[in-house]
């Protein structure tokens, strides 16, 4: 019963004197903290049982087999490897030597899957075909892209590959065949004054409008300026937001986009097509939908753009279409409802960070702040342990050499609708850098590298992860940046080890039995070791050990004891073992384990409840059944026959405790008995008996082996503790008398030899008839001082056997063998006396078995045909050729035992004893009995002499047989005697 179960009530011991005795009883040489494999992880300490729980936490980070390739190739090689299944249009991901990987995640796609395998990006136009129509192809960008050749209205087509598309034609009439360089077609002259580019983009085409003059400006045709729209697969509406046009899809999804165009004119020097030059300042360009002649147009808000002062001619107008897909954007103060999504998908692709004085507006003459965002997709990095993370983007323009701080924080995600009004919460700041770089030949462009080392957490928690730039001064001019579009990401990473598995917990046993309701796991020591199986850790690094956690709580959470183990092996089903230092009192506790990598990451944590009890339960009460006459305190006599009749003794527990079983033990008095440790309810070991206890008591069968039996007994609780005799005052046993006896055997049965067999004289003592040592051949012709002659069955050769004529027992009942006996040789088995139960079918024989080289007497007995015997080894004892010895054997079939002994003066000594099957083999009284083999001839042959063998119906008690083993054959009988 629990220590927990209200009403029960226990005499406690001291703990001290608990520990003391317990180690005396139950001594399991504990390990001390390591990582070293068990022998067999299967098996759990002695005394203990196995609990095998498997992880406490899913682990979701386990790795591809494709992962665990590249990992393998990249220790063996020593260079890291491509996972080509990690690698995406943004996103490659290298094995490392060292066990950790690296991914470099970008803004904007730098690769396409083409059927041949990826390619990088390569936005140079070529001719090619579109819907059947003649057109200008990029060789591999994202987006579904083709431009007009010319010779038609039409302008592009813009698909994302999912059935999704947007064609733009131009309204007014053909357009002449383009110039083409690169990624850009120019359409001259597409209006007087006016020139039509298109830039294919990575996901998307940018349309910029090169409006040569003022008078070109105010062009009717421009200042209304349109494109003809039809979409395939989706809807184009306006965004409700001001922030531009987007294609959707029937199932909502945005397929395609634009945010608000940008305008920009020539102020700055190097304005072109490409973009503004100088700071990169742009203006915002409305876009609309509307419908002409029942066509769908996409309208260019040019009004802003008419009524700008002070323009330097050449302008550029430039609105886009892209593939909807994370990327980057900036906002401006100066514009706070602008959407520079992506760059607006336009030409100046650059993102915007600083103060930028009103004097360096040309256009408007006002002040602006801007600031910058970078997004990833980071989703494959869930649950990893990021060791390492840098971004890296390029400063393309700076207004000095002289290097102003810039700062990297966390944000929110961003999108088309991210606007300086309505920004993304910004985080942690990660890193500041103070940099100049895009003046001038002193200080060109180059990379700028931010250190992500505080976003770790995140970068392994957020599908989306977001950077936003700042500078550092908001309202100083020599502070405003320009950075490039495409930054990059890259990111060192560990994965994390698999949580572990409870294993076992030293002298630990599950009550009731594991799975049932209520079952709780209780271990019987206050300072148990754990044994716990490391999972393995997916990316196993060479060298990279894990460390094994422990943490112990009680029922109330408080940390009682902790500590760790390592490092240990990385591989999986690796047994760390971990013992604490604290002493648990009695009660319920949860021990809590991890491993921790070399890199640093911990696995999830394996939580498993047990229960500490380790107070013994008083000894318990040993009650004879009432055919049972009381002689005394814990004693008394029957009449029953030994291994016949039955007696139902009673045992209860001692003291209003409570316990889960009872061990008890029937012997011969005077017989030493050692507790054997923990049996389950219901298994038997030699003469133990375990037994549940229903009701704090059970009634047991009970057989008399001798003249005086000793019932021993044993309470054990749900921990496994066992009382002490020393520790209790209460009776452990009950002795027994018995006045009963079995039959002693009067008949002899003729033995006939064959194959060289023959009964022979050999010398014994008198008047005790122990056979005088003769190296077990040969015939005595003559008797010494103190001697005789007696008959002695002699096989001296293979082949040789003795025959009875019918059975000397039932074998399925108690029976008793006994002889003098004296091998010649020893080789393998060898029957010495066998009662058969049919042809060529042993049904219990005395035997000489070798095991481990080394050959013992046994009994044995079968339950089936061609099953595997019962067997009782005289394992005190050898056997030694030419030497005689005095065997004696019984099958108790009351107490379910079978004994054995061996002694070389015919005194009976100590019984070895094992248990048996309920039942064994019937022998009729057809079945002969062989001396010899075991009923084939020459099958487990014995070479040597028997004398004086006895196989009796009965078990025979010590006296009879003492008798029998100097009194049988007095007159030179030949025969087994019955």
């Amino acid at each position: 019963m629990s220590i927990f179960n209200a009403g029960v009530r226990r005499r406690l011991l001291s703990s001290s004197l608990a520990t003391a005795l317990l180690a005396v009883l139950l001594a399991t040489g504990a390990q001390t903290a390591s990582a070293e494999s068990v022998p067999d992880p299967t098996q759990p300490p002695a005394l203990g049982e196995i609990v095998g729980v498997e992880p406490g936490t899913a682990d979701e980070n386990s790795l591809t087999p494709e992962e665990s390739d590249a990992l393998a190739e990249a220790k063996s090689s020593g260079v890291p490897v491509v996972v080509d299944s990690l690698t995406t249009e943004k996103a490659q991901t290298k094995a490392m030597p060292d066990g950790t990987f690296a991914a470099e995640l970008s803004t904007d796609p730098v690769r396409v899957k083409s059927g041949s395998g990826w390619e990088t990006i390569d936005a140079s136009l070529q001719t090619g075909s579109k819907n059947g129509e003649e057109g200008l192809i990029p060789k591999s960008v994202i987006a579904d892209v083709a431009l007009g050749k010319g010779g038609s209205d039409s302008m592009a087509y813009v698909g994302d590959h999912q059935g999704a598309a947007i064609t733009q034609k131009w309204p007014f009439g053909a357009l002449p065949a383009p110039t083409v360089e690169g990624d850009t077609a120019t359409y001259a002259e597409v209006i007087p004054g006016v020139d039509l580019l298109q830039l294919v983009k990575t996901s998307g085409v940018s349309q910029v409008l090169r409006i040569k003059t003022k008078e070109a400006l105010t062009d009717p045709r421009v200042a209304q300026m349109r494109f003809f729209l039809h979409a395939d697969g989706a809807t184009v509406k306006d965004r409700g937001d001001g922030k531009g046009l987007v294609a959707v899809t029937s199932d909502g999804r945005a397929a395609l986009e634009t945010a608000d165009g940008q305008w920009w004119d020539s102020s700055w020097a190097g304005a072109t097509a490409a973009g503004p030059g100088g700071p990169g300042l742009t203006y915002p360009l409305a876009l609309s939908i509307a419908t002409e002649n029942g066509q769908q147009v996409q309208k260019l808000g040019m009004d802003a753009v008419l009524a700008a002062k002070n323009l330097t001619f050449p302008v550029f107008v430039d609105p886009d279409w892209t593939a909807t897909d994370p990327g980057y954007t900036y906002v401006d103060s100066n514009w706070p409802s602008m959407s520079y999504w992506k760059g607006s998908g336009g030409s100046d692709d650059s993102v915007h960070v600083g103060f930028l004085p009103a004097e360096w507006d040309y256009v408007y003459g006002v002040s602006h702040v801007t600031r910058g965002f970078y997004q990833f997709d980071t989703g494959f990095l869930a649950g990893k342990k990021i060791l390492k993370a840098v971004m890296n983007t390029t400063e393309v323009w700076s207004p000095s050499c002289t290097p102003a701080g810039v700062a990297a924080y966390a944000t929110t995600t961003v999108g088309s609708g991210t606007t300086w009004g309505a920004q993304p919460t910004w985080g942690t700041k990660f890193s500041t850098v103070n940099v100049a770089k895009g003046n001038s030949a002193s200080c060109p462009a180059g990379a700028v590298g931010f250190d992500m080392g505080t976003a770790m957490s995140a970068l392994s928690t957020d599908a989306v992860w977001t950077v936003g730039l700042r500078a550092v001064n908001e309202s100083d001019g020599y502070g405003w940046k320009r950075f490039a579009k495409d930054a990059r990401l890259i990111v060192t990473y560990d994965t994390r080890p698999n949580t572990p598995a409870l294993w076992w917990i030293e002298d630990a046993l599950y009550s009731p039995a594991k799975g049932q309701p209520g079952a709780i796991y209780y271990t019987r020591l206050s300072t148990p070791t754990f044994g716990i199986m490391s999972m393995g850790d997916p990316d196993g690094a060479e060298g990279g050990n894990l460390t094994m956690n422990v943490a112990i709580k009680n029922s109330a959470g408080t940390v009682m004891d902790s500590g760790k183990t390592g490092p240990g092996s990385p591989k999986a089903n690796t047994m760390f073992t971990w013992k604490g230092s604290k002493v648990l009192p009695d009660g319920r506790y949860s021990v809590n384990s991890s491993v921790t990598d070399a890199q640093g990451f911990t696995s999830g944590t394996q939580s498993f409840a047990f229960t500490v009890d380790t107070t013994p339960p008083p000894s318990p009460l040993v009650v004879a059944p009432p055919s049972v006459v009381s002689t005394g305190s814990n004693q008394g006599v029957t009449t029953a026959t030994p291994g016949k009749d039955s007696l139902a003794f009673t045992i209860k527990d001692g003291g209003s405790y409570g316990v889960d079983s009872f061990i008890y033990a029937v012997t011969k008095i005077g017989e030493t008995v050692t507790y054997p440790g923990n049996m389950a309810c219901g298994t038997r070991k030699g003469p133990f008996v375990s037994i549940c206890a229903a009701s704090n008591a059970a009634t047991v069968p009970v057989g008399a082996i001798d003249r005086e039996t000793v019932i021993r007994a044993w309470a054990v609780d749900e921990a496994g503790n066992v009382n002490l005799d020393k520790a209790s005052t209460l009776p452990t046993s009950y002795t027994l008398t018995t006045s009963g006896r079995a039959v002693v055997p009067e008949n002899l049965l003729n033995v006939m030899g064959s194959g060289g067999a023959t009964w022979t004289d050999v010398a014994v003592t008198t008047p005790t008839s122990v056979p005088v040592a003769n190296n077990c051949v040969g015939t005595a012709t003559e008797a010494g001082p103190d001697q005789r002659l007696a008959r002695a069955f002699d096989l001296g050769t293979p082949g040789a056997r003795g025959l009875t004529t019918g059975a000397a027992v039932d074998a399925s009942q108690a029976f008793s063998v006994a002889a003098w006996v004296c091998p010649k040789a020893l080789t393998g088995v060898q029957s010495i006396i066998t009662q058969l139960a049919g042809s060529a079918a042993p049904a219990a024989r005395l035997a000489v078995l070798t095991s481990g080289g080394v050959p013992q007497y046994a009994l044995q007995g079968w339950a089936s045909v061609g099953s595997a015997p019962d067997a009782v080894v005289n394992s005190n004892s050898g056997v030694t050729a030419g030497t005689w010895s005095y065997v004696a054997g019984a099958y108790d079939p009351v107490n379910r035992q079978m004994r054995i002994m061996v002694t070389s003066s015919g005194f009976t000594t100590t019984w070895i004893t094992a248990t048996s099957s309920p039942a064994h083999l019937a022998s009729n009284a057809a079945q002969p009995v062989v001396l010899g083999d075991s009923g084939v001839v020459g099958t487990d042959q014995f070479t040597g002499q028997i004398f004086r063998p006895v196989l009796a119906q009965g078990v025979l008690t010590t006296d009879q047989l003492g008798f029998l083993s100097d009194s049988f054959d007095l007159h030179g009988e030949e025969g087994l005697l019955k």
